[in-house]
């Protein structure tokens, strides 16, 4: 996923409230800044991701689950 301008707000708002059904709190402390990035997961198999649900079991080579995505990734 490409996000080009959004606050950590926006993309918690847009992926993981609606991709995860689950309420989420940003409490990153960022604030309202804005920021372009590219985030690589595959979807669980409960979970749909923007553009579609998730597809069936993932290649091995597949990016790790969100959670560990966005830790990996972005640290």
């Amino acid at each position: 996923m490409r996000v080009i301008n959004s606050t950590i707000q926006e993309f918690i708002g847009f992926v993981l409230n609606d991709a995860l059904e689950m309420p989420v709190v940003d409490q990153t402390g960022l604030g309202p800044a804005r920021f372009d990035f590219v985030l690589k997961w595959t979807p669980d198999a409960f979970q749909t991701q923007p553009g579609g649900p998730a597809a069936g079991t993932p290649p091995a080579d597949a990016p790790p689950d969100i959670f560990t995505a966005m830790q990996q990734q972005w640290g």
